[in-house]
């Protein structure tokens, strides 16, 4: 799950890049504020923020670098006047709020691609939690029951004062759980 955030991360560098581009022609400088959701990504993983929520279905990792990404996109446009009145009338300014709202749509996109992913990962990985569940509660039995025999087979050995036991009197039956696959 902690990749595919990252994966996520990854489309949403693309995505900055195309806005940082468009921006750079528009303004003819580099956006001042630094847009890095792979970087941002990495440190919230890193401090163990889980990647999805299965109470919530949401992905507080994705959440957190979204909010951050639009905080700094807004604060951006605000500090070169983008939402100034003086400046809505100008076709450039008209040009990067089009391309914010791209910008947006695109990262609201991935973010429901991802949490797609998100729950799809976790929905497989309770089923085969369970089956390996099950497994562990049909291998205890099964091993309850070996051990059920070999007590059998020692009490018979000492009700009937036997003092070795032949190889063939404690064959035990084999512990498989491959029928157990589906």
């Amino acid at each position: 799950m902690k990749q595919t955030c990252r994966n996520m991360a990854n489309l949403v560098e693309l995505e900055i890049k195309k806005f940082s581009a468009v921006y750079q022609m528009i303004m003819q400088q580099e956006p001042p504020v630094e847009l890095d959701a792979e970087i941002m990504t990495k440190k919230i993983i890193e401090r163990g923020v889980h990647p999805y929520d299965d109470q919530k279905c949401n992905s507080p990792v994705l959440n957190q670098v979204m909010s951050s990404l639009l905080f700094k996109l807004d604060e951006l446009l605000s500090k070169h006047g983008v939402h100034d009145k003086q400046f809505n009338a100008d076709y450039y300014a008209q040009v990067l709020r089009q391309e914010k709202e791209i910008f947006v749509y695109r990262l609201t996109m991935i973010n429901a691609w991802g949490l797609a992913i998100l729950e799809e990962i976790h929905s497989h990985s309770r089923q085969v939690y369970e089956c390996l569940d099950d497994w562990v509660v049909d291998a205890v039995a099964q091993e309850n029951q070996i051990c059920n025999h070999v007590l059998e087979i020692l009490r018979e050995s000492i009700k009937s004062e036997t003092l070795k036991l032949d190889d063939y009197q404690c064959l035990l039956p084999t512990l498989s759980l491959y029928d157990k696959i589906e």
